[in-house]
C-alpha cells in the first residue's frame, strides 16, 4: 500500500535472495534477466530488514541485517560482486560506440577485461578466507572459488581452517562433496568448459569467453 509492502517467513541460518523490480511490466524473465535490469542479490538472516529506496532497487539501502553489512563489505574486500562485474561490462559495452560493437579486437579487449577483473577477484576469495576463518563468508568465497581459483587441495585446506561451527553447515557439506567428486571424475576447468558461480551465472562459453 503506498509503495509499502512487507514479507514474514522463517527461516534458520544464512540464505540468499533475490528481488527485483518490473518498472515496466514486462514480467519476470525480462525484469531479472535483461541488461541494466533493476534487480539485487543478498544474504541475510532471521532478522527484521527494511529495504528502502525512492525509486530503484540499485539504490537500496538496507537496515537491521547483520549479514546484509557483513556481505556488503565481504564484496569491498574482493572487489564486488559478480552481478557488480556484469554490470560494468554492460555499461561499457552499451556506452560503445556502433562500430565498436562490430570490432572483434574492442569486444576480445572487453572480454579480457572482464575475466582478468574475475581471476583477481577469485584470488581475493582465497584471501578472504584465509584472513577470516570465522566468517560465514570465508565459506561461500570457497564454495565459488574452489576448483576454479584454487585446487580442492587448498580448499580442503581451508575448509578445515574455518571454525567448527561453520564447518557443520551444509554449504561446507557440499563442498567437501564437491572434492570428491572432482577427484573422481577429474573435473577441471580448462577452456570450453562451462562454469557457474554461486548465483548461477555461466562464467565461460565454449571458446573460453566471458558470457554475460
Amino acid at each position: 500500500v503506498n509503495g509499502v509492502f512487507a514479507f514474514t517467513g522463517t527461516i534458520s541460518g544464512q540464505t540468499t535472495a533475490r528481488m527485483s523490480l518490473d518498472h515496466e511490466g514486462k514480467g519476470k524473465p525480462f525484469s531479472i534477466y535483461s541488461p541494466g535490469a533493476d534487480v539485487i542479490y543478498f544474504y541475510f538472516g532471521p532478522e527484521q530488514i527494511k529495504v528502502r529506496s525512492k525509486d530503484s532497487l540499485s539504490i537500496a539501502t538496507f537496515t537491521g541485517s547483520k549479514i546484509y553489512n557483513e556481505h556488503a563489505a565481504y564484496n569491498k574486500a574482493i572487489g564486488g560482486s559478480i552481478m557488480e562485474l556484469t554490470a560494468m561490462y554492460q555499461k561499457e559495452y552499451a556506452e560503445a560506440s556502433p562500430e565498436d560493437k562490430k570490432d572483434p579486437e574492442f569486444l576480445s579487449a572487453l572480454n579480457v577485461k572482464q575475466t582478468e577483473l574475475r581471476k583477481q577477484r577469485g584470488l581475493k576469495m582465497i584471501e578472504f578466507a584465509k584472513a577470516n576463518p570465522n566468517s560465514f563468508f570465508s565459506l561461500v568465497a570457497l564454495s565459488e572459488s574452489a576448483g576454479m581459483y584454487t585446487d580442492m587441495a587448498t580448499a580442503r585446506t581451508l575448509l578445515s581452517s574455518l571454525n567448527k561451527e561453520l564447518q557443520k553447515l551444509d554449504m561446507a557439506k557440499e563442498l567437501s562433496q564437491k572434492g570428491v567428486m572432482i577427484n573422481t571424475i577429474g573435473l577441471g576447468t580448462a577452456e570450453g568448459s562451462t562454469i557457474t558461480d554461486s548465483v548461477g551465472n555461466t562464467k565461460k562459453d565454449q571458446s573460453g569467453n566471458v558470457v554475460i
